[in-house]
C-alpha cells in the first residue's frame, strides 16, 4: 500500500508542474493545453464503437483526476463531472482553466473516495491517473462503487516494460520520480483490470521500441536517460465494461 506521506510528495510535484506550465503558457512557450482535445477525439473513436449515440448523448459521465481542464470538458454532450484533488488550485489560476467548458462541475476528490453514490455514471474515464494515485485497489474499487451496471470504464495509462516497471519502483521509492508513486507493465494493468468485475471490450498497445527509439534520439537529457536505461513508457488504451 502506497504511503499517505509518499502520496503527498507526488501532488506537490504534479502542482509544480502545472505552475510551470502555467508560466510558459503566459511566456508562449508552450500551447493552451491543446492535447486534451486530441485526447478527446480518441476517446470518442473508442467509444462510439460500443456505445449508441442516441445513449452516449444521455450519459452521466465523470473523470477523475481531470486536472485543469480534462477530457470531460470537450464531450459536449450529457451530465458532466471532473474529480481532481488539486482543484482549488487549478481554479485559482485563469491561465491553466480558461479552457474549461463551465457546464462541467468540477470537483475537489481523489479516487479513493468519490464522493458519488452508488450506481451513478454511466461512463468513468481515467487518463494518465493510475500512476499517480496513492491506492490503486481502492480508486477502482470507487470506480466500480459508482459506475453502473453495464457502464464503461475508459482507462489510459502509461506502461513500462516488466523489467522498466521494477527499476522505476526503486526510482519511485527514492523520490528520484516524485510524480509517479505507481507503475505498470501490460501484465499488472490487466490483471487489475480484471479483480475488479470489467471486461476489455477493446485495447491498443503502443509500440515498446518506438518509445524507446524517440527517447534515445530526443534532445532531452531525461528522454535519453529513459530510454537507454529501458525506462520508456508507452501508452495502454482500454475500453472496459461492467457487469
Amino acid at each position: 500500500m502506497m504511503k499517505t506521506r509518499r502520496w503527498h510528495k507526488a501532488q506537490e510535484y504534479e502542482r509544480s508542474y502545472w505552475i510551470k506550465t502555467a508560466e510558459k503558457i503566459v511566456d508562449g512557450s508552450t500551447g493552451q493545453l491543446g492535447w486534451y482535445e486530441w485526447k478527446f477525439s480518441e476517446m470518442e473513436k473508442r467509444l462510439l464503437l460500443h456505445i449508441p449515440i442516441e445513449r452516449y448523448n444521455l450519459l452521466k459521465i465523470l473523470e477523475i483526476g481531470c486536472g485543469p481542464v480534462g477530457i470531460v470538458s470537450y464531450i459536449n454532450r450529457g451530465s458532466r463531472y471532473g474529480l481532481d484533488p488539486l482543484e482549488e488550485f487549478y481554479k485559482s489560476n485563469i491561465t491553466l482553466t480558461k479552457l474549461r467548458d463551465p457546464r462541467v462541475q468540477y470537483l475537489v476528490g481523489t479516487g479513493e473516495q468519490i464522493p458519488f453514490e452508488e450506481d451513478f455514471f454511466d461512463l468513468v474515464i481515467s487518463d494518465n491517473v493510475l500512476d499517480h494515485v496513492c491506492n490503486t485497489n481502492v480508486v477502482m474499487e470507487e470506480i466500480i462503487r459508482v459506475l453502473k451496471t453495464g457502464g464503461f470504464l475508459y482507462l489510459i495509462v502509461n506502461l513500462r516494460t516488466r523489467s522498466g516497471t521494477q527499476f522505476h519502483k526503486i526510482l519511485s521509492r527514492l523520490l528520484i520520480d516524485k510524480g509517479h508513486p505507481q507503475s505498470f507493465d501490460v501484465l499488472s494493468i490487466r490483471n487489475l483490470i480484471g479483480r475488479f468485475h470489467l471486461s476489455i471490450v477493446s485495447e491498443s498497445i503502443s509500440d515498446y521500441r518506438d518509445a524507446r527509439l524517440r527517447d534515445m534520439r530526443s534532445l532531452s537529457i531525461k528522454d535519453n536517460i529513459k530510454g537507454y536505461t529501458g525506462l520508456s513508457e508507452f501508452l495502454y488504451h482500454a475500453v472496459c465494461q461492467k457487469f
